[in-house]
């Protein structure tokens, strides 16, 4: 299955585009990773859910929810990161903590 990320939030490396948006080795990760859907901007196209299974679900109306307490298990990160800029409305926000 071919992802569309749009082309401003695409990332560059040694003149290639490159589809993952992790930058930081799983030795380097010291911060939590948080998501949000904001309901009132979610239309309910269901990318985040089709991309990332594991971290979305849907509700009963069929909208984006995220699954559990939204931290993001860092071999899930990529694939949230990924719905996170393929949700068409911009309503997935990726907290990042401590």
């Amino acid at each position: 299955m071919v992802s569309y990320i749009p082309a401003e939030a695409r990332l560059k490396t040694q003149g290639k585009v490159e589809g993952t948006c992790h930058s930081r080795d799983s030795a380097e990760r010291n911060v939590l990773v948080k998501l949000q859907i904001d309901t009132d901007r979610c239309q309910g196209h269901g990318r985040c859910y089709d991309l990332a299974p594991t971290v979305f679900g849907d509700d009963e109306e069929g909208y984006g929810k995220v699954l559990g307490d939204g931290v993001v298990a860092l071999e899930k990160e990529d694939d949230a990161r990924r719905a996170a800029l393929n949700c068409p409305e911009h309503a997935i926000t990726l907290i990042e903590g401590t």
